[in-house]
Parts: C-alpha cells; sequence; structure tokens
C-alpha cells in the first residue's frame, strides 16, 4: 500500500519518478564537486555522510533510494536495517616513505598504493595527519607528532570515507638534540639577567636585559640576531607582563623600587611612577594572584646583608592602568631567599609560589588563597643550597613539580621535587650536573626534543671559568628522570638564560647572557 500511494503523489503532481543513474566508477559519482562512491552490485551512487552507519548516503541521482543510507533496508520505514555497506575493493598500501621519522613530526610522508579516496585521512600511532593531499594514486600526509613515550614501531592507517581502511608498520626515532650559535650581540656590563618578548608586535623575539649599565632591550630580526641595545634607563631584575590590559607587552623591573615600563607596540616605553618593593628585592614573577584580570608581580626580599633574619616575599597588586600597589604584610620565608616561580600545587586553578631559600637549604611553598594573600611558607629540605627554583610537569601526570639548581663545593647538583597535588611536595631527588662547583644559578625550563617530555638547560659549571665544556642541557625521560644531552657552548662565562624561538623555525633555542655579550644557541634538532 504504500509504493502505491507513493506512485499516486507522482501522478497527482504530473511529474515522473526520480531518475536513476547508473554508474559503474567511483568517478562517475562527483556532485557538487564532491567525490561520491558507486555502489555494488546496485551501482548507484553515494555521498559520504557522518549520520550514516556505513558512512554514505544514497545520492539524488539514485531513485528511490536517494537520500537512504547505503546498506538500510529499502522498505524499513523506521530507518534501521542490518544489511552492512555494500561497497567496492578497499585501499591497500604498498609503500611509505620514508618508513621512520622523528618524534617531532612534521616530516611529509609519501604513500603509495591502491583504492585511496581522495578524502582519506591518515593516522600515525593513533594522531591524525594535519595535512593530506592525493596525488595520483598516492597519497602525501604530514607526520603528526606521537603521544608522549612513543618511539619505535607503531601503525600509520589510511582510512577512506566508508570505513575501510590499510594499515603499515611506521617507526618514530628520538630526536637528536644539537644546537649551533648565531652571532653573538654586544652587551654591557656582566648581564645578569635575561627575558625574551616580543616589545614591537612584529612576532620577533626581542629581549630585556640587566646589566652593569642597567636594563638594555634588544629588538629581535627574526632569525637569531638582534639590533643594537636600546636604554631604558633603569636598573634593577626585569620580568614582563601586561600591566595596562592594552596588548602591548609591558617591563617591570625591581630592586629597592618597582617601576612599570608600559610598552608603546614599537620598543619603547613609559616609566609610571616607582613604588617601594622591600630594600633587597629580586627574582620578580608576574602572574594575576587575587584574579581581578590584571598583572601583579611577586619579589622575594633577602634580609640585610651581616644579619641572620629571615626573609620574605612581597606582591604588588596591579590595576587597570598598570601601577602598583605593595600588599602588606609581606609573606615571612627561610633566609636569604633568591628566586621565585609560579605554580598551582594543589590544583585550585589560583597561583601559589615557590621559593629557594639558599641559606636555609629549603625550598618553600606558598599555597595562594586567590585574592592576593598566601597561606603560611612550608619548607622542604634539600641536600644543598638552592639558588634557583622553576616548575614544571615532569612526569605528566598534570601535577606540579619542582627544579631547584643547587651548587655545592664539590659540584653542582639538581633536585626534582615531585608535586603530590594536593599543596605538597615529595622528597627531593636529586643528581649531579657538573663537577665544577661555579656558576648553577640559573635554569631554564623546555621542550627541546618535542618529545612531550620537559627538559632543562643549566648554567652549571660556568661562572668563574669560561665553559669550554659548555653547559648542560638534559631531556626529559619522564618520572622526573633525566639523560645527559648536549653540552652547547656560549660565551665567555655564560649566566642567564631565556628560552624562546629567536629564528622562527618552530624549534625553542636558548639566550645566554655571558660576561660581555649574548649568545643564542640555535635549535639544530633532527
Amino acid at each position: 500500500m504504500k509504493f502505491l500511494l507513493l506512485a499516486l503523489v507522482y501522478v497527482a503532481g504530473c511529474g515522473s519518478p526520480p531518475a536513476v543513474f547508473t554508474c559503474g566508477t567511483d568517478d562517475q559519482c562527483t556532485l557538487d564537486g564532491v567525490r561520491g562512491t558507486c555502489v555494488k552490485p546496485e551501482n548507484l551512487c553515494a555521498l559520504p555522510a557522518g549520520d550514516c552507519p556505513s558512512g554514505l548516503r544514497y545520492d539524488k541521482t539514485a531513485g528511490d533510494m536517494a537520500g537512504k543510507c547505503v546498506g538500510l533496508k529499502p522498505t524499513d520505514d523506521a530507518g534501521v536495517g542490518n544489511d552492512g555497506p555494500v561497497v567496492g575493493p578497499g585501499p591497500t598500501i604498498a609503500s611509505v616513505s620514508p618508513s621512520m621519522g622523528p618524534t617531532s613530526g612534521g616530516l611529509m610522508l609519501t604513500i603509495t598504493g591502491t583504492g585511496f579516496d581522495p578524502h582519506a585521512t591518515v593516522t600515525v600511532a593513533g594522531v591524525p595527519s594535519e595535512n593530506v593531499t592525493a596525488i595520483g594514486p598516492g597519497i602525501m600526509a604530514l607526520l603528526p607528532k606521537p603521544p608522549v613515550g612513543t618511539v619505535g614501531v607503531t601503525t600509520l592507517k589510511v582510512t577512506n570515507p566508508d570505513g575501510q581502511s590499510a594499515s603499515k608498520p611506521f617507526t618514530y626515532t628520538a630526536t637528536s638534540v644539537t644546537f649551533a650559535a648565531a652571532p653573538t650581540s654586544s652587551a654591557a656590563k656582566t648581564p645578569s639577567k635575561i627575558v625574551a618578548g616580543d616589545f614591537n608586535a612584529d612576532n620577533h623575539q626581542d629581549l630585556v636585559v640587566y646589566s652593569g649599565d642597567g636594563v638594555l632591550v634588544y629588538l629581535g630580526n627574526g632569525d637569531g640576531t638582534f639590533g643594537a641595545p636600546k636604554p631604558t634607563g633603569q636598573r634593577g631584575y626585569p620580568a614582563v607582563g601586561y600591566f595596562n590590559g592594552d596588548k602591548k607587552l609591558d617591563i617591570v623591573v625591581v630592586g629597592g623600587k618597582a617601576t612599570v615600563l608600559l610598552g608603546n607596540g614599537d620598543g619603547t616605553f613609559n616609566a609610571l611612577a616607582a613604588v617601594d618593593d622591600g630594600l633587597y628585592a629580586a627574582a620578580p614573577v608576574v602572574a594575576d594572584f587575587n584574579h581581578d584580570g590584571h598583572s601583579d608581580v611577586a619579589v622575594a626580599n633577602t634580609a640585610a646583608p651581616g644579619t641572620d633574619a629571615n626573609g620574605s616575599v612581597l606582591i604588588l597588586s596591579g590595576s587597570e592602568d598598570g601601577k602598583l600597589t605593595p600588599v602588606s604584610p609581606a609573606v615571612a620565608v627561610d633566609k636569604n631567599p633568591t628566586s621565585l616561580a609560579v605554580g598551582d600545587f594543589n590544583g585550585d586553578a589560583k597561583p601559589d609560589l615557590v621559593v629557594a631559600n639558599v641559606s636555609s637549604n629549603t625550598v618553600g611553598v606558598l599555597l595562594g588563597a586567590g585574592d592576593g594573600s598566601f597561606l603560611p611558607h612550608v619548607p622542604y629540605p634539600l641536600a644543598g643550597s638552592p639558588w634557583v627554583v622553576a616548575v614544571g610537569d615532569f612526569d605528566n601526570d598534570g601535577k606540579s613539580d619542582v627544579i631547584a639548581g643547587d651548587q655545592g663545593s664539590d659540584g653542582n647538583y639538581v633536585g626534582i621535587l615531585l608535586g603530590a597535588g594536593n599543596g605538597t611536595l615529595k622528597p627531593e631527588s636529586k643528581f649531579k650536573l657538573d663537577p665544577s662547583p661555579y656558576g648553577g644559578h640559573n635554569l631554564a625550563l623546555a621542550d627541546f626534543d618535542s618529545d612531550g617530555k620537559l627538559d632543562f638547560v643549566s648554567d652549571a659549571g660556568s661562572g668563574q671559568v669560561v665553559g669550554a665544556a659548555g653547559i648542560p642541557v638534559m631531556l626529559g625521560k619522564g618520572g622526573g628522570m633525566f639523560d645527559p644531552g648536549p653540552r652547547p657552548i656560549p660565551g665567555k662565562e655564560p649566566g642567564a638564560l631565556s628560552i624562546a624561538d629567536f629564528n622562527e623555525d618552530g624549534k625553542l633555542d636558548i639566550a645566554v647572557a655571558n660576561s660581555g655579550d649574548i649568545s643564542i644557541l640555535i635549535n639544530t634538532s633532527k
């Protein structure tokens, strides 16, 4: 009765039943620029359809089947069937060239074989390629970065829109980490702090450097080189942030007085009135500690020289116009705090702090309340004297961990304190970086080999020596463990470090402040 009613409709409408086109090959099933599939044995055209179990829907040339999912019974009014799609032969892979590639991805693969649909997808180790192009009988696909920890043989898979697929082994190789020195940039006397940022909105990484001649700005050329230094008229330790909400990068300089330099977006700055930040303030870090949408600053303050008093951490609260206001009282910490870092140690999305207390042989955690205040300092003992701390996720568990640089009389060490996720740190795991007692005051974190595991570089072994052996790069293995990497050689007496992509090749490079110049160590890893 159903089909009779349909026939009456055609008569009443003075029309004719839908036309039926009989296809022979997939090439005959292109409609409105979309290439379809010639379904066998019906020889009817179908187009890709994500809402159909088979991934195909008969197109408008398929007569009474038009609009129905391939594989469903034509007489089933409920749209439910179990016939399964009837499609042509699936893809086969003859070769993949090259058959191995680095975990950093980015390599173009050529896949040859038969039965590839122009809209086929490619995955490697389960990760989709973002760039797949049909080239005659083959496919070109950009090798994606694999999941963290993937090294060795995995699977490359080509899948057609109809769900049919073919696979071939593919081998991920560990990236070989190397660095090459770019031309050095002249610097003033003894630079001791270096920070990267884009100060003139040209998408090239610039540098701000604190040296014996004050705070200087170097505008980057995008190729690892820099222009002549531009003085700011300030002295002290710099950090960068957006202090007045105009989306132009600013600088804050601390050291007895804190001054915000509002960026004009062209590499020049306007200095705001200075505010007190403590007599011996250093190690500034920037975050929104009170969740008001404005950048705040935390600084470490040591006690007066010759005294045995504990130090403190002072918060400078930001405002809409970029001005800073000291928050009283400062938070007491252990003796001689020399470095600060921001993390989230209890997973509450409120910025916390960790401080290196060099004279107490501790690192301390200050849990943020989210209103600009902090819970009392909780110290964690270390085997040595920490000069610097940094925060990262070294075991890939999503929790903030701490790394501390430890300078001792028998050499340079680092300590790893994994975060428990509840605001506490696990006991220190310590290992030696360099037999020299020099340097060790600076650390910088990055994933230099693009394997998803955090690496770091230190100035251990430098300082009072030329550092001909280079500075150590340590490659993360996961679990808070590291393997020795390369030891790139910067200039004389290397010290402060900063990480950015200075030559814009997608790899993270190292800026090193030497005693009289700045070295850019270009990441040439393959």
